[in-house]
């Protein structure tokens, strides 16, 4: 793949091997991390109840094994250098609402599927499609179902150290 793109663009079944992550290990590090109050993940969405709200897991301490995996392989292959796991239990989840990124992300969907709109495009991507999106790119994403997400960055570290 060539991520030096400059348009959304929509890779379907480009990731196979990453389909169906086991959905219940990856609650148990949401569960454990909340019960700490760790800031390494975290909730979004208005409501107050666990499962209403979508969970984002930003620190490698709470990867399970298999993501960690995940991770490891994307950082030797394609040169990213940061990874978040977006988990949500149901439909209408609260999420990160429309913004964009610093950076360049890829998104890789395992469980479930998502709508992204993407500004005057919609983007569908269900188990093992990927979707690109520049940085700077405004999207807004949508939950269907339950689901994971994982986002994938190749972070410019000088944009952090000059803002």
């Amino acid at each position: 793949m060539n991520y030096r793109l400059t348009e959304p663009t929509l890779f379907e079944n480009a990731f196979p091997q990453y389909k169906n992550l086991d959905f219940n290990a990856v609650d148990l590090k949401i569960q454990a991390a909340d019960a700490f109050g760790n800031k390494y993940c975290h909730s979004t969405g208005d409501s107050n109840v666990h499962e209403e709200q979508s969970h984002v897991i930003t620190s490698p301490k709470y990867y399970t094994d298999e993501i960690a995996g995940i991770f490891d392989e994307m950082k030797a292959e394609h040169g990213i250098n940061s990874m978040h796991v977006y988990v949500s239990y149901q439909a209408g989840a609260g999420n990160l609402g429309k913004h964009n990124d610093y950076d360049d992300v890829l998104l890789i969907q395992s469980v479930g599927g998502m709508e992204y709109l993407v500004g005057n495009e919609t983007f569908f991507i269900k188990e093992g499609d990927a979707l690109f999106i520049p940085a700077g790119t405004y999207h807004t994403p949508k939950v269907f179902s339950q689901r994971i997400t994982l986002s994938f960055a190749w972070i410019d570290a000088a944009i952090y150290e000059t803002n």
